[in-house]
């Protein structure tokens, strides 16, 4: 029972810390598409659209190329060629999509720090 406590506040605080971000915008789907190119691209590799769309535990590779597209057109990830291919796409991360992950990473942080 605990652990469903518990699962429940940082699920609320999540919640609250997206709800002051322009991510509330986007279907859950597509906030799991975004972070998860986000999460890549912290750890200091380059997100290649292939690697994206064959992600399974982001849904079918058409679904995912869909929301890849809606999060273009909605200027949150730009797909640009690699640097010196020709075949190669890149996704990366828009102004507005890291300003919105870092606003939800500090609220996170600020949160945890105060021990509320």
């Amino acid at each position: 029972m605990e652990l469903k406590k518990t699962l429940f506040a940082l699920h609320n605080i999540i919640a609250a810390a997206e709800g002051r971000s322009q991510l509330r915008e986007l279907s859950p789907e597509e906030r799991r598409v975004l972070v998860a190119i986000g999460g890549v691209i912290a750890s200091g590799t380059a997100v290649h659209i292939s690697d994206v769309v064959r992600n399974r535990d982001l849904g079918a590779p058409m679904t995912v190329a869909k929301r890849l597209r809606h999060l273009e057109h909605n200027d949150w990830v730009e797909i640009r060629y690699a640097d010196g291919s020709r075949v190669r796409k890149e996704v990366r991360l828009t102004e507005k999509a890291q300003r919105n992950l870092n606003l939800v990473s500090w609220s996170l942080d600020t949160h945890l720090a105060s021990g509320s």
